[in-house]
């Protein structure tokens, strides 16, 4: 299922749930994200369409 969001709205969404551990860009159409989740990091891949 493809929503039409965006990379910054997921980001702002994990920051106000205080569970984001980090941002690292891969590359210019990947972001990754680390989820704090208190066990561990999962990693979320975002495909950057902007």
């Amino acid at each position: 299922v493809w929503a039409d969001i965006s990379a910054d709205m997921i980001i702002n969404l994990f920051k106000k749930c205080g569970i984001l551990h980090g941002i690292e860009t891969k590359s210019e159409e990947q972001i990754v994200i680390l989820v704090d989740d208190k066990e561990n990091y999962p990693i979320i891949y975002i495909e950057n369409l902007s």
